[in-house]
């Protein structure tokens, strides 16, 4: 998820900044200009959904185009 609406949980909000200060100001917004053609990039399959308010948006990404990249749970079948 690609989180553009600042969170309103004081918790949560500090890890958004965090997160946004970790990747650095150029980093970020490279990806926030071209986010869809990113992930693109590393899944598959990249679906766009607005949340309610229409300043956040939601990507489903499934199927990783690496296979080292792909997350499988626990005990999931290989």
């Amino acid at each position: 998820m690609m989180e553009h609406e600042v969170p309103e949980n004081r918790f949560v909000r500090l890890l958004f900044h965090i997160r946004l200060l970790s990747m650095g100001r150029k980093r970020a917004l490279q990806i926030l200009r071209h986010e869809q053609t990113f992930l693109e990039r590393h899944f598959d399959r990249v679906i766009k959904v607005a949340t309610a308010t229409g300043r956040s948006k939601i990507y489903i990404c499934t199927g990783s185009t690496q296979g080292e990249a792909r997350f499988d749970p626990p005990g999931a079948p290989v």
